[in-house]
């Protein structure tokens, strides 16, 4: 035996396509959180798996903050669960998402 085997990487993203992460992310959080967590069109109105890929791959920033939420899933589970994302966003406070999108996303 030979131990020329290739350590694996430690990137959640290797070997997943973009397909894969919008639907795990959308299974996982729902359209209604994912829209919370990311404000993209593409998760809030009408949203689908087909209108949100056109979209990501067309767009380099939304695309790497759908990644940048994936990983931090991936990695270390959900940061914020839906239903406190939702008591943050009914007290009111217009600052960041505490702990929460790696300090990219805003409450609305």
């Amino acid at each position: 035996m030979s131990d020329t085997h290739k350590p694996r990487s430690k990137d959640p993203l290797e070997g997943i396509t973009l397909e894969q992460i919008v639907t795990h992310l959308q299974a996982h959080y729902g359209w209604a959180a994912l829209g919370a967590l990311i404000d993209i069109r593409c998760f809030k109105q009408d949203p689908s798996v087909k209108s949100s890929l056109t979209f990501l791959r067309r767009t380099p920033w939304a695309r790497s903050k759908v990644e940048d939420l994936y990983r931090q899933l991936a990695n270390s589970g959900p940061k914020v669960g839906f239903l406190s994302l939702v008591l943050y966003r009914l007290s009111g406070s217009r600052n960041r998402i505490p702990g929460s999108c790696g300090g990219w996303c805003r409450s609305a």
